[in-house]
Parts: structure tokens; sequence; C-alpha cells
């Protein structure tokens, strides 16, 4: 990391000024973990840090002056960088996440004091080499425990209740655990998560339950990292302040991801052929939606939805989670489940194939991921536009009649073709398409 940011550090030293790479990305260097974002900081004001890099070939983009802060864009063995430059400085809060004022400083420990837990408040001179710990950061990184910067816990949340969710996160992905005197300070604050932008909870939230897979090498599985973090927002009461409305299922979501992380699912569905259909599952957006549906599957499909859509959710995982739960029934109907499935589509049948699993119904989850590869196998046609006939085909049986019935005999020649795939031929279709037709016009007039 110091030989990446090398040209950033020599202009500094040049200029005369001390230059720090701080918070996660020195945590994670001492845990042996992945680096986090380039953040740096030194006694420079923002006007000096543009007008030493000015002529050097890197940009300097003025993102929050008014809080010290500037990115500075630069090129390092042909792949581009943007680091984070923010001016030692003490915080003043009135209320929510951002600062209310800041005063600019000189001082590397008066800088520490505005950071959240010692894990984070560890400096890195970029130039020297030298580690520089104010507030007691490495014995916490040898404890694997998480405290507060200042020994009153209540300094650090009272200014911004975001931090309890932090806590709960760091926690989760470092598996750490938590002071005592933190936890019980978290509960007392966690009313002030009320008063915190319905997105930067949301954040929170999604990293939270995808804890596991921020840092996959460190031990202790799915039980050390989304356990630890669920356990700890029940335990602060921080759901109060969002998903309140939302019936909570800790045990169904561990359960699911554990299927994922030991690759159980994999080896229950190649069983029947179906193991192709987990691959969608390694997209984040489809994992954060099962998840969220494993989670909330108890809760009332809509109440989740409008939950999700307050939190700032995007579109498509609003929409993935409550396809996921509203396709959560207790029993599986093996008589209809063929249509049913087609319906879900090959995404979401697998879905809750494991939703089963998880929930210990091993029997029902591998009839779906039976009945999932016996319609790829038959070449079954998931969706109208796999059929061997379109539109313009149909169009001369509708001569005279009513096009609006377009839409219906398009998903009967579907459903038709589901339950026998031979059928999908276009002469067998249209011979299909003329009986419907006469079967349903005399009703229609």
């Amino acid at each position: 990391m110091q030989e990446r940011l090398q040209p950033i550090a020599a202009r500094f030293f040049a200029a005369g000024f001390p230059v720090y790479l701080v918070g996660g990305s020195v945590r994670n260097e001492l845990l042996g973990l992945p680096a986090s974002d380039l953040d740096i900081c030194g006694p420079a004001r923002p006007e000096q840090v543009i007008s030493l890099f000015e002529g050097s070939g890197m940009r300097v983009v003025p993102r929050a002056v008014h809080f010290g802060t500037v990115e500075i864009h630069f090129e390092r063995h042909g792949k581009r960088y943007m680091a984070e430059y923010t001016t030692f400085r003490h915080d003043s809060y009135r209320c929510g996440h951002r600062p209310d004022s800041v005063q600019f400083t000189d001082r590397i420990e008066i800088d520490a004091l505005r950071r959240d837990f010692r894990v984070n408040a560890l400096y890195r001179n970029l130039v020297s080499g030298e580690l520089l710990d104010p507030t007691g950061g490495l014995t916490d990184i040898e404890k694997r425990c998480l405290r507060t910067v200042t020994d009153d816990p209540a300094l650090v949340l009272r200014d911004d209740g975001l931090r309890i969710l932090r806590m709960a996160r760091f926690a989760a992905q470092l598996r750490f655990s938590v002071d005592e005197g933190l936890l019980q300070c978290a509960k007392e604050y966690a009313p002030l998560l009320m008063d915190i932008a319905p997105e930067r909870i949301r954040e929170e939230w999604e990293k939270i339950l995808l804890s596991d897979l921020r840092y996959p090498s460190l031990p202790g599985g799915v039980e050390a990292s989304v356990g630890r973090g669920l356990s700890l927002l029940e335990q602060t009461g921080a759901f109060r302040a969002f998903f309140s409305d939302c019936v909570r299922d800790a045990d169904t979501v561990l359960a699911l991801a554990n299927l994922f992380s030991t690759n159980a699912v994999f080896t229950i569905a190649a069983k029947d052929g179906a193991d192709s259909f987990l691959g969608a599952f390694g997209e984040n957006t489809n994992v954060l939606a099962l998840r969220c549906a494993a989670f909330f599957g108890r809760t009332n499909p809509e109440i989740l939805k409008n939950a999700l859509v307050s939190l700032r959710f995007s579109t498509e995982i609003v929409r993935k989670t409550a396809i996921f739960v509203e396709n959560l029934w207790d029993t599986v109907d093996n008589s209809s489940l063929r249509q049913k499935l087609a319906q879900m589509g090959y995404t979401q049948g697998t879905a809750l194939a494991c939703i089963l699993l998880a929930r210990n119904r091993p029997q029902e989850a591998r009839a779906v991921f039976s009945t999932l590869a016996a319609l790829e196998r038959e070449n079954a046609p998931m969706d109208v536009r796999a059929l061997r006939v379109n539109g313009n085909d149909l169009l001369p049986l509708l001569e005279g009649k009513d096009r609006r019935i377009m839409t219906p005999l398009l998903e009967a020649l579907r459903v038709h073709c589901v339950d026998d795939p031979s059928e999908n031929e276009r002469e067998k279709l249209l011979l299909f398409a003329k009986k419907y037709l006469r079967n349903q016009i005399p009703q229609n007039n």
C-alpha cells in the first residue's frame, strides 16, 4: 500500500508536510486482510494540498473542502487510483451523521478522537513507515475486540447514531467481540438511529447481512460474522429504527448462508442436475435479495416491500426480495409444481429450493430442484418468447376478433407447452391456438 501511494507521499514530503495512511487499510494490514479504501490524512489544509499537486500530473478534486476533504486521482504502474485526503480536524455534532462544524488541527491525537473505534484510529507515516497508535488500537487488534477511541463510549455514540450499526458491521466482518461498556452504551443510544438518513442505514444493513463474504478467509464462518452482526442488532434494539414491522428469522438466514459457505447446497442440487442454476447466486444482488427473503420470509410481502423502499433499496433488490417472499408457500404441491416453477423461472425457483433447505425441508427442496432440472432438460418454454410462434404468426387467426385476447392466448400456449414441451412446434401451436379461440370467443361475445 505504501508503495502504491509513493507518488503522493513524495509531493507531501517535498512540501514539508507529513502524510499518513489511516483507518481500515492500516487495520487490515495488521490483520493480514486485503486493503480497504485509500484514506490518507495530515496537517496540510485543503487549499495547500490543491496547490502542492499543481503540475504534478495528478488531479485533485475538491469533495468537501469545508470538512477538509479532497480526492487525489493518480496512476501507478498503469492503473488508476483515488485516495481521499482529509486534514486533521476536530468535529462538532448537533444531530445526524455529518458533523455540524469542524476545526482544523496539526495534532494527530486530536484527529484520532473524531474517529469511532480504536482499531480505525491507526496511522502509518507514508514516508518513514512509522506506525502511530494514539488511542490503543494495537491492543484491541491483538484482543480482537472493539472499543471506542474514548474511554467513555457515550462521547462517540451520542455524536453519531450510525456508529452503532458500524459497531455491528465491524464486529461481523472482522469477527471481533464488542467491549461490554460499548454494547451497553449502544443500547442506550439506539434511538439516535431514527435520525439517520435511510440510505446510510441501508448501506450498513447490507454489509452486515453479507459480512461473511467480506473476508472469507477469517475463521468462525457464518455464525461468527452474520450471526454476530444480527445478534448485536437485536441486543441493541437497533431494529426498532428499521424493519420494526417485519418478522425476523435469524435461524433461516444463517442456515441459508451456511448451505452456500460449506457448498452443501451445490452437493444436494447436483444430485438432481440442478447445480448450474445456483450460479446466479454468485451475484451480490441475488445473494442480498435471497438473504433478505430468508430473514423476513415470514413477513407480509407488502409490509416488507414498503420497508425496503423506505430504506432506499434499489428497485431491483425490492422486486427480487418481494418475489422470493411471495413464493415461499408453506407446502410444495407436486401436482402444480411444474407450472408454478415455470412461472417463477430458474433463479426464483432455485431461491425457493434454497429456502426450503434452510428450513430443514429437504424432500420439498429436492422436488423443486428435480422439477427445475426436468424443465431445462425438456426445453420447456419458461417464457412466451420461447414459443415457436409469435404474435405475427397468430394475427391471422384473430381476424375479426378482439385482439386483446392475444396476451391470454400466448400464455395458454406457454402453459400447454410446459405440460408437454413436445407441443412447442409451429404447426402444433397453431392448431392448439385455433381450438383455444373456438372455445373462448363465444364466451366473450
